[in-house]
């Protein structure tokens, strides 16, 4: 490797293999699908961005070792999609954001408009009982034959 950050990178990374293998918990780093593993976790752990892992050919070559041996061990599943499914899954995915999306504005402004509702209310109550104090008074000046 011609940048030694590379190779402090690689170590990491052998160091961070070696301390799950002793301590078998790589359940904690799957992906949510559990077809790989979560590279950004794996990346964070290690002290690096997952571009590293993506980039660096010696971290690309031990990844995929591991998630081979993750598949033999049971650990991780084979993806069995086709590739129509994943995309179908991805499409799914993105249209649920935008529902999560679209639902969160509707609740906000839903809050917003019984916020106004409410001060409206208490605006109209109050002119409610100005009103009924004015025609009192209103009332008291025909009786006295002042208005």
């Amino acid at each position: 490797m011609a940048n030694p950050q590379a190779e402090v990178n690689y170590q990491k990374f052998i160091t961070f293999v070696r301390e799950r293998e002793s301590e078998g918990d790589w359940e904690d780093y799957r992906s949510r699908d559990n077809h790989s593993l979560n590279k950004q976790a794996i990346a964070k752990e290690c002290g690096f961005d997952r571009k590293r892992i993506n980039e660096n050919s010696k971290i690309i070559e031990k990844f995929d070792e591991v998630v081979t041996d993750l598949l033999k061990k049971g650990i991780l599943t084979k993806d069995s999609r086709t590739g129509t499914d994943k995309v179908s899954e991805k499409s799914a995915a993105i249209s649920n954001s935008v529902d999560k999306k679209t639902l969160k504005f509707a609740q906000e402004c839903n809050a917003a408009l019984e916020q106004e509702l409410s001060e409206t209310k208490i605006q109209l109550q109050k002119t409610e009982e100005k009103l009924k104090h004015l025609e009192v008074i209103e009332s008291y000046m025909m009786e006295t034959g002042r208005l």
